[in-house]
């Protein structure tokens, strides 16, 4: 089960929560700063559970999900299945899976063959169709007259959409305004692709690392 039955007093990581704007900031080519509010309906808590405190908290959007989620037919079926490692032959689609290795040079080639199982879309994370939900359709054009469209209330965040946010909502025994709750098992998806999205290690440093 996605989502808890029980819905706690307190804030926790992945509670969705509503009433708040995405704020993107913003600076040009001659270097002026400007800011771009969203409205977002709900989003959702990043913060560990027992950090959240002094009115702060990281959350991050909870948007549509990406139609290029749906060209790989093993995703199209499962959305939730880019939550967790797979095999990427399977995940990627074989036609996108050997396109891919055509482009690469044999030595990269050899070493992306031996990859058994990875996470797919490393920043986002799929949240289930609920009922609090809106249905809505996604269409992605797959080649010339192969176009994919489904209908989902599923959605999802990206990771690199965090951002910081003061509120006294966030306030311990202060009043909470979650819609939805993680179960522990699924919290536990979360925090796991949270931390190796950012405990990855880019290829320039791994010559100089044990």
């Amino acid at each position: 089960m996605f989502y808890s039955n029980e819905i706690s007093i307190s804030y926790r990581m992945g509670d969705i929560i509503e009433d708040f704007h995405e704020v993107i900031p913003h600076y040009d080519k001659n270097n002026e700063f400007s800011i771009k509010i969203s409205n977002i309906e709900m989003f959702v808590i990043l913060t560990p559970c027992c950090s959240i405190e002094h009115k702060e908290a990281i959350i991050v959007p909870l948007k549509k999900i990406n139609e290029k989620l749906i060209v790989s037919e093993f995703l199209r079926d499962n959305l939730l299945l880019v939550n967790m490692p797979i095999n990427k032959k399977i995940s990627m689609g074989e036609q996108a899976y050997n396109k891919t290795l055509e482009k690469m040079p044999l030595e990269e080639q050899i070493l992306f063959r031996n990859i058994n199982v990875s996470y797919e879309f490393c920043d986002y994370f799929v949240f289930d169709g609920n009922d609090k939900f809106k249905e809505y359709s996604l269409e992605r054009k797959r080649g010339k007259d192969d176009i994919i469209s489904i209908t989902t209330r599923c959605h999802m965040i990206s990771f690199k959409d965090a951002m910081r946010v003061n509120s006294s909502i966030f306030e311990r025994n202060g009043t909470c305004n979650k819609i939805l709750e993680l179960t522990p098992v699924t919290r536990k998806t979360l925090r796991d692709k949270l931390v190796f999205f950012y405990s990855r290690v880019p290829d320039e440093d791994k010559i100089y690392l044990p």
